[in-house]
């Protein structure tokens, strides 16, 4: 068995990738972090039609109530005198 080259292992050095700028890099890293950002605001603006749409659908299926929340009254305030 014939023992391998070195250039058969690595590749050929011409095709070897290397960075040629590093702000390349750092622009690619940005990029990224505003796409994601972009994602997360998205998701969360679903997220929050989705609950108003929750919200809307109760408030149909109890017309009475009209928006508001129950009012107590005096006597579930205070405890009862001896």
């Amino acid at each position: 068995m014939r023992p391998a080259r070195l250039v058969d292992e690595i590749g050929d050095p011409a095709e070897r990738r290397t960075d040629p700028d590093p702000r390349e890099n750092d622009m690619f890293q940005y990029r990224l972090q505003e796409l994601r950002s972009a994602e997360l605001i998205e998701r969360a603006e679903t997220r929050r039609l989705a609950r108003q749409a929750r919200r809307a659908r109760r408030a149909a299926k109890h017309p009475s109530q009209d928006g508001e929340g129950r009012v107590s009254g005096l006597r579930e305030r205070f405890a009862r005198a001896a």
